[in-house]
């Protein structure tokens, strides 16, 4: 039986395989009579520079970008095209202190829903970790917590982290000998009510 990586007739017979596939499935301007791709079909499409295009960034209301349409379409510009970026800033901080006192850190869907509707759920957990000091939040799964004891546990991870060396970008990390669980379970013991 021949080797497929030294056999040359496998190569030719693969390659044919492959040609009658493209011919087959791939869209018309792809590939040529042969079944072979047409590489100037994955290069960019020119652009007519004769047409006025109108480029907007930011965060724009519904009502701006409704006059922005209006105001293209009366000036005869066939193409508008609004981009709109995000941003996290002090109002979304402020929404998502209100979504954790509210559902507590872990419910990411109703925080979504109720407060940070542009968000998707796992921005919203990276940016509670930020808030939080702390890189694992399962410790803090249902915790909730006003927007002064949110900075009290930030306060508190970092002190624990620089006195572990544990600190890293704004969280506290985990590292491979798991100080920062022993040192969490020392701090319970420690915190725990004595019975005389």
């Amino acid at each position: 039986m021949a080797d497929p990586r030294t056999d040359r007739r496998w190569e030719d017979e693969g390659a044919a395989y492959a040609r009658s596939m493209r011919l087959r499935f791939s869209p018309p301007r792809m590939v040529d009579v042969d079944g072979n791709i047409r590489q100037d079909y994955f290069r960019p499409q020119k652009v007519n520079r004769k047409k006025r295009r109108w480029t907007c960034e930011g965060r724009l209301g519904e009502a701006w970008t409704e006059w922005l349409m209006a105001m293209a379409t009366a000036r005869g510009t066939q193409q508008v095209v609004v981009i709109e970026t995000k941003a996290w800033g002090a109002q979304e901080r402020a929404l998502l202190y209100e979504g954790i006192a509210k559902h507590g850190v872990g419910s990411w869907k109703d925080i979504r829903k109720d407060f940070l509707t542009k968000w998707d759920e796992q921005a919203i957990r990276i940016k509670t970790s930020k808030l939080m000091g702390c890189q694992n939040l399962k410790r803090y799964a249902g915790w909730k917590g006003s927007k002064e004891e949110i900075k009290k546990e930030h306060e508190k991870n970092r002190a624990l982290g620089e006195k572990l060396g544990c600190w890293k970008s704004g969280y506290l990390v985990e590292d491979d000998h798991g100080s920062v669980a022993t040192a969490l379970e020392a701090e319970k013991k420690q915190d725990a009510p004595r019975m005389p």
